[in-house]
């Protein structure tokens, strides 16, 4: 959901409108290596569960080069992670899937 839109319903953990973090930021970072070493289509799979539950992913990269940006919105959630290694891909794309699927297993909204 694009920031600009009003939301009715959002998680009581956000607080006014800013993003969650899915991790704790961490030392010791690959840098952008690290896109390289995701295995199992791990991106692609959760941009597929992100979309189908009716979210969108927001891909990026600092100025420095030195993270990426992953800016997610699932189920009136807004989550926002830097990452710069290998192991916080996978926990920020695995903490995405089960939001996603959280999401989902609610069942369809109603229109507004």
């Amino acid at each position: 959901m694009p920031r600009w839109a009003p939301t009715e319903t959002g998680s009581g953990r956000a607080r006014n409108g800013s993003y969650k973090r899915i991790r704790a930021r961490a030392d010791g970072s690959a840098g952008p290596d690290s896109f390289a070493k995701l295995g199992n289509n791990a991106l692609l799979n959760t941009l597929a569960l992100v979309l189908a539950s009716g979210g969108a992913m927001l891909l990026g990269q600092t100025r420095d080069g030195g993270a990426y940006l992953v800016r997610a919105w699932v189920g009136g959630d807004q989550f926002e992670d830097y990452v710069t290694s290998v192991a916080e891909w996978e926990e920020v794309l695995a903490g995405l899937r089960d939001a996603a699927e959280a999401t989902m297993l609610k069942g369809p909204r109603e229109a507004p």
